[in-house]
């Protein structure tokens, strides 16, 4: 199945926060954050905080204003639309993109933080 990337919102445990499959994205990341970091981006992995379970040693968990994230994510929208030939699957990329930008849009709307997770 492979790692998937997924939202958490601070105190948010809603479905909508959970609406993307994430896979596609995981799956075309190091292309992307190559692209991006290229053209002077932050990688959508400093962003990633692991699971509590994970966070043995941690003090607390890192939480991040929504638009930082939303930056990211255009920058990734607007890079893969403009290389979509190099993405065997755009579509579903694309799909989950438009995904994170909704949740990270509602996070930003509701005045709360965020952080990336990963499945694998």
């Amino acid at each position: 199945m492979g790692v998937r990337f997924y939202i958490r919102v601070e105190g948010v445990t809603d479905d909508w926060v959970d609406n993307g499959a994430g896979g596609p994205l995981a799956r075309d990341f190091d292309r992307l954050d190559r692209l991006l970091r290229k053209n002077g981006y932050r990688s959508l992995m400093e962003f990633y905080v692991p699971d509590s379970e994970e966070m043995v040693g941690r003090d607390k968990e890192e939480w991040f204003d929504p638009m930082e994230g939303l930056g990211i994510i255009e920058a990734m929208s607007r890079g893969a639309e403009s290389r979509r030939h190099e993405f065997p699957d755009y579509a579903r990329l694309r799909e989950d993109l438009d995904d994170f930008r909704l949740v990270l849009d509602r996070t930003a709307a509701l005045g709360k933080r965020w952080n990336l997770g990963m499945y694998t």
